[in-house]
């Protein structure tokens, strides 16, 4: 067995004005660092468009044609290959790809995604499991009194603001639904948890708010599991779009750090300041924005586990994606799991639950992962239910 360091790069060729995308490779088969052509961002971006169709057998056989069958001759079967992407790499399973027998790219190599390749060289201590914060059943719309009295449960850190202003996106006008699953979900992982003896702190209905997840800053919760919503906006799509206006986002050019403000997750009463509904002062509107999480200190977190929609998703830069994964990773937390799109409430919990029950029996992180998305597979074999989530060192 022999590990392998993969970085991908797309840039722009000047000649052609195409984005194309290459790959740099190292490993101990080859005495040099190799460089390998891959293919051009409109042959990627015809397949991203189709969303989860991607990845059905057809279309998995084009993409991992395009990517990995190029890097076969530079890695061998059972290897562990360490891969970053780059631009839409970021938001696609690449995975999950299947050459044309039908064998999946992680059924071939032992495949970890990084943010960087310089995650190799960084030396991550070992963390203990012996707590866990767990989100779920959550209440979107809680009465005000509610509000400040889960609120005044917590003290206020110094530099922690409350992110006040939404105003209601008209798409999104019916507000936000309960996940009838994540209750039970969290509910299940607790129990696992507590029979490996893991202290389990459940937040569920409206105590699941956003000043209860900003306490856990400095706190070094070494599990951290979000059953809820998660959102997105596009540079595009920021335009006309009131909510933003207290962002100032129309007075000043977008800036790069400006996508941690389009992403984030949806907490326990965020439902009046996002349908612009006024909130008690001094009370946090329940909208966790991916630039508060980037503020706080989650080193000492093994694994963030994001069960929510499209959690995964933020700008492509040549840095690497900004959202909800950059905001975690410079938080400190050391292993994420999230998704790439709106994902199925029965599935992702019986995807999580499977995740659980493994890696706290004995797992690694990456093989429970595996496990659980093959699970889901046996049961719901679209893509749409078992591809959705990424896991990310």
């Amino acid at each position: 067995m022999n590990d392998v360091a993969i970085e991908f790069v797309s840039y722009t060729n000047l000649l052609t004005s195409n984005v194309e995308y290459r790959v740099f490779v190292l490993s101990k088969h080859n005495k040099f660092l190799q460089f390998v052509e891959l293919c051009d961002s409109e042959e990627l971006e015809k397949y991203y468009a189709q969303g989860h169709v991607a990845y059905q057998d057809a279309n998995s056989t084009k993409l991992y044609d395009l990517i990995w069958s190029k890097l076969e001759p530079y890695i061998n079967e059972g290897d562990d290959v360490y891969f970053a992407p780059d631009g839409l790499l970021y938001q696609m399973n690449i995975e999950v790809l299947q050459d044309a027998n039908g064998k999946r790219a992680n059924q071939k190599w032992n495949l970890h995604r990084v943010s960087s390749t310089r995650e190799l060289c960084m030396e991550k201590p070992e963390v203990e499991i012996s707590s866990a914060a767990l989100y779920g059943g959550l209440i979107y719309d809680v009465e005000e009194n509610d509000m400040l009295a889960q609120s005044r449960a917590y003290t206020k850190d110094d530099g922690m603001v409350a992110s006040r202003g939404f105003i209601a996106d008209s798409t999104m006008r019916a507000g936000w639904t309960y996940l009838d699953g994540s209750k039970s979900e969290v509910e299940a992982i607790a129990q696992m948890c507590t029979s490996q003896n893991i202290e389990a702190k459940v937040y569920t209905s409206i105590m699941g708010n956003e000043e209860s997840f900003k306490a856990l800053s400095g706190k070094k919760t070494p599990i951290i599991h979000l059953a809820t919503h998660g959102f997105f906006y596009k540079n595009e799509e920021v335009d006309n779009k009131p909510y933003f206006e207290s962002m100032n986002f129309m007075d000043q050019p977008i800036q790069r750090d400006n996508s941690l403000k389009r992403s984030g997750l949806i907490l326990a009463g965020a439902q009046k300041a996002w349908l612009g509904n006024p909130i008690p002062d001094d009370v946090e509107d329940g909208i966790l924005l991916a630039e508060e999480i980037a503020a706080m200190d989650l080193t000492g977190t093994d694994l963030v586990v994001l069960s929510a929609c499209e959690t995964g998703l933020g700008e492509i830069t040549s840095e690497g994606v900004f959202g909800l994964q950059r905001a975690f990773k410079k938080a400190g937390v050391q292993t994420l799991i999230m998704s790439l799109w709106k994902v199925d409430d029965t599935a992702t919990s019986l995807f999580m639950q499977t995740f659980y029950e493994h890696w706290l029996g004995g797992k690694t992180k990456h093989e429970a992962f595996a496990m659980a998305q093959d699970r889901v597979r046996s049961e719901y074999s679209n893509p749409y239910y078992w591809a959705g989530f990424i896991m990310l060192d």
